[in-house]
């Protein structure tokens, strides 16, 4: 099981447990249907390894963690550093390098990986930061 956090510029905020990819990519689609904009999602396993979503656009972007020390890693896509993101993380400002850019369904196979596995999805390209 893992524990889903998020939290939009609008305010609106919430955390849910998640049992398995199927409804790992169930809650994405209702957060999206909700047209809350950018936001990232943070997937996470207390004291334990963290992936983290990138939603509410055409593309997408993840981050994963081990743990709360490094290394930290973060996907790799192929637009150039400045065509910047700026997502909601626990409602607030959140810019992130255009480096980051993924298609969506990239980042949405390797956030069931995650939740199948509790392990860096070997899905997604990574670069560690």
């Amino acid at each position: 099981m893992v524990v889903a956090d998020w939290g939009a510029y609008s305010g609106v905020a919430g955390s849910r447990e998640i049992f398995d990819g199927p409804a790992a990519r169930a809650l994405c689609a209702e957060l999206e249907s909700q047209g809350l904009g950018r936001v990232l999602v943070t997937f996470g396993v207390a004291d334990g390894p963290t992936f983290t979503i990138g939603l509410g656009a055409e593309d997408s972007c993840a981050a994963y963690w081990e743990s709360a020390d490094p290394p930290y890693y973060e996907s790799v896509g192929s637009l150039p550093a400045d065509a910047l993101i700026d997502d909601a993380y626990d409602t607030q400002h959140s810019e992130l390098p255009g480096t980051v850019r993924i298609p969506k369904s990239l980042a949405l196979d390797g956030l069931a990986e995650f939740v199948e596995t509790g392990r860096r999805p070997s899905s997604i390209t990574w670069t560690e930061t």
